[in-house]
């Protein structure tokens, strides 16, 4: 991939996903033009102040013949095609997502007051795990008693660093996000009981065997479920354990039965591979925390647009508003926990 600049390889991932989920977070027409002024958009709004200028790379990428410019509208090329799967693997979309949220959250006061109000505790949070959700998490692990522990997915380490002042463990956090891990380091710099490097769960392979294992809300971005999970399994020490927490949508009733505990997609891929599971059923939870979240969201959006954040106040709201309206009975949640 030395051969593309960063700026090509991002216009080369933002065309990837124009089309996708994340289209739809900002209520735009999946069939929308793929012109220039529609991708430079996209990419303001998702990869923010890291977006790189783009102004040459349009034109290098048609020149190397990644994309064509047909009628104003760019596209892949057979082998345009080939190499956005090799960037995609190695830099994901959501690792500018992510590296544009934890680079805005940072500045804002009004997101910390937000997580105060819908978790408990400032720690940062983008998933769903609040205070009351991660003390079960904490009792697990306080009778478990793991030495060194592996945070997959940490972002920029708060709460891994609150995990490491609850439990006496060795803990080392994992992010695809170059931004999120950058903060962790910087925060945590002299502190011997943390460690945080870059890495992607879906190319992950852990050096050395952790007692235990979490993926706090980030399996949903696995492109193989099964392997992840197997290579994690094999990360773990002799009787270690497995923490998930993981979410399951469905869009019909006619799927109700995959929202069991059993039957989620988490659950069918741990049963492929013979694994014991216990879990534990937080779909109230769940529920009630994007009721909350869009409830507090609505009434701060004042608070954030007086600090200039609004566009960290749309990036909540947006994920807010579609889970919180998308249905108590097509939505379940649980901990798994998974012994080696």
């Amino acid at each position: 991939m030395n051969n593309f600049t960063e700026a090509e390889k991002q216009i080369i991932t933002v065309l990837s996903w124009f089309r996708t989920r994340y289209a739809l977070f900002l209520n735009l027409d999946i069939n929308r033009r793929a012109d220039r002024k529609n991708l430079e958009d996209f990419g303001n709004i998702w990869i923010g102040n890291f977006k790189c200028n783009w102004q040459s790379a349009f034109s290098a990428l048609v020149k190397k013949e990644i994309l064509v410019c047909a009628q104003g509208e760019y596209q892949f090329t057979a082998e345009g095609e080939r190499i956005k799967q090799q960037i995609e693997a190695k830099t994901p979309f959501f690792k500018y997502e992510y590296d544009h949220f934890f680079d805005s959250e940072k500045k804002s006061h009004a997101h910390s007051l937000f997580c105060k109000q819908v978790y408990g505790k400032d720690l940062a949070q983008h998933g769903l795990i609040d205070m009351k959700e991660l003390s079960i998490l904490i009792d697990k692990l306080n009778t478990q008693q793991p030495k060194t522990i592996a945070d997959v997915g940490c972002g920029n380490g708060k709460i891994t660093e609150y995990l490491s002042q609850q439990i006496q463990a060795h803990i080392t956090g994992i992010d695809i996000s170059h931004q999120g891990i950058k903060l962790a380091n910087e925060r945590t710099e002299g502190n011997n009981a943390l460690l945080f490097k870059e890495g992607n769960l879906n190319n992950i392979d852990f050096v050395n065997a952790y007692d235990a294992i979490l993926f706090l809300d980030t399996l949903y971005y696995a492109d193989d479920l099964q392997d992840t999970i197997e290579k994690a399994m094999n990360g773990l020490t002799k009787n270690g354990h497995l923490y998930v927490y993981f979410s399951q949508w469905i869009m019909d009733t006619a799927f109700t039965d995959t929202l069991k505990p059993n039957n989620t997609h988490l659950a069918k891929v741990l049963a492929n591979l013979g694994l014991n599971y216990a879990f534990t059923d937080l779909s109230i939870s769940g529920i009630n925390h994007w009721k909350k979240k869009l409830k507090t969201l609505v009434a701060m959006k004042t608070d954030f647009a007086n600090e200039d954040n609004i566009d960290l106040w749309d990036y909540r709201y947006r994920e807010a508003y579609r889970y919180a309206n998308w249905g108590d009975h097509k939505y379940t949640r649980y901990l798994y926990d998974v012994k080696n």
